[in-house]
């Protein structure tokens, strides 16, 4: 186990949290392992940047896509298609909303961090509710690919110091749509996503209120 878990159960008594070696993580994703993989996370670790507030996304990376491990790794966990990789980082912890696409994506940790995963098929059947989400804690250096099917937001950081984690997705994922789509969900190419009903700036947005109960959050511990 590692050492960073029991403290963090500690410091969230109220959240089952899970390592992704448990049976619970066949339903969401798989840990990944390629040769390539500990070049980005290099890569990430030293050129990433953690501001004081909320959570940066960069969908795509020029210079993590220029790294000469990014072909083999195309071709070894995307099959082959084109992708992106880029990343997030903050020092967020709380339940927001929840996206999904079509075609896994591969979720690189730089850092110690914990997911909040869910079940897409919960969202189409109108019974997503916090409580039937699983965290899971994915320790510094672990890559997993997170299926299709799972529904997924950006990371929790599991230290004070906060979270960096690289994301590879299929090209395209998260542009602007060229046209309004008829699906609310639908809030950027081949990204579907909700919010939760307490999310008033989201909802605002235009993101659906679709995830009821309590707001689910960690408390990170001391780096």
């Amino acid at each position: 186990m590692n050492e960073l878990l029991p403290a963090l159960r500690e410091a969230n008594p109220g959240l089952v949290i899970f390592e992704t070696t448990s049976p619970h993580f066949a339903q969401y994703g798989r840990i990944v392992e390629h040769p390539g993989l500990a070049a980005v996370v290099d890569y990430l670790a030293q050129n990433v940047p953690i501001g004081h507030k909320g959570v940066e996304v960069v969908p795509s990376d020029q210079g993590a896509e220029a790294l000469d491990v990014f072909p083999a790794l195309e071709q070894a966990l995307m099959g082959g298609l084109p992708a992106q990789l880029g990343w997030c980082s903050g020092k967020g912890g709380a339940l927001t909303a929840l996206e999904y696409h079509m075609g896994s994506g591969i979720l690189l940790a730089a850092t110690d961090l914990v997911l909040l995963l869910g079940d897409v098929r919960a969202l189409h059947a109108s019974t997503l509710y916090s409580d039937n989400l699983r965290a899971f804690f994915v320790p510094a250096r672990q890559s997993v690919e997170l299926y299709g099917t799972t529904l997924y937001h950006t990371p929790c950081a599991a230290r004070k110091s906060g979270f960096k984690a690289g994301v590879m997705l299929p090209r395209g994922t998260g542009e602007p749509l060229e046209e309004a789509s008829e699906c609310p969900t639908l809030r950027a190419k081949n990204k579907w996503m909700v919010a939760h009903v307490d999310e008033d700036e989201l909802i605002s947005l235009g993101v659906p209120g679709l995830i009821f109960g309590r707001a689910l959050s960690l408390r990170p511990v001391d780096s």
